[in-house]
């Protein structure tokens, strides 16, 4: 998709004198059911796109849903745009709500559990192209 305010990536190569090139960029629509579904959620890899973070958007329905305990090796950022949910950041547990962001440190298990009765929108941010997650209790990715 283009941007009206930015160059397009293909009209300008640039010249041998050295010309910077343009900037190249990518827009990236929500799917459909965002509001809708009773549990909507996407993801992109930035190695796709040439990009150092990868991202979830996620909206369940559903009380008490969230992912088994889990790590990264990378920092992960997670907004809560809607809901609230529990949190578990290593030993401590928080609450979180809608407006807040949660840091999780980089090999810190951590999970999260929503909570009623609001529905549950966040957008995690993992410092790293590529999702690599290690599962430390049995359970599907989320459930």
């Amino acid at each position: 998709m283009t941007n009206p305010h930015m160059p397009d990536p293909q009209s300008n190569p640039g010249t041998e004198s050295g010309d910077a090139q343009p900037a190249r960029y990518h827009v990236i629509s929500d799917s459909p059911g965002i509001d809708t579904a009773e549990q909507w959620s996407e993801s992109f890899e930035g190695k796709e796109y040439e990009v150092g973070i990868t991202t979830i958007h996620l909206t369940p329905t559903k009380v008490d849903a969230g992912p088994p305990l889990h790590t990264h090796p990378y920092p992960e950022v997670v907004m809560i745009r809607r809901g609230r949910s529990t949190f578990t950041v290593g030993t401590e547990q928080l609450s979180a709500a809608a407006g807040q962001t949660v840091f999780v440190p980089a090999g810190t298990p951590h999970t999260f559990r929503t909570l009623a009765p609001d529905r549950y929108e966040s957008l995690a941010i993992h410092v790293s192209p590529a999702f690599i997650s290690e599962l430390l209790e049995a359970g599907n990715d989320f459930s």
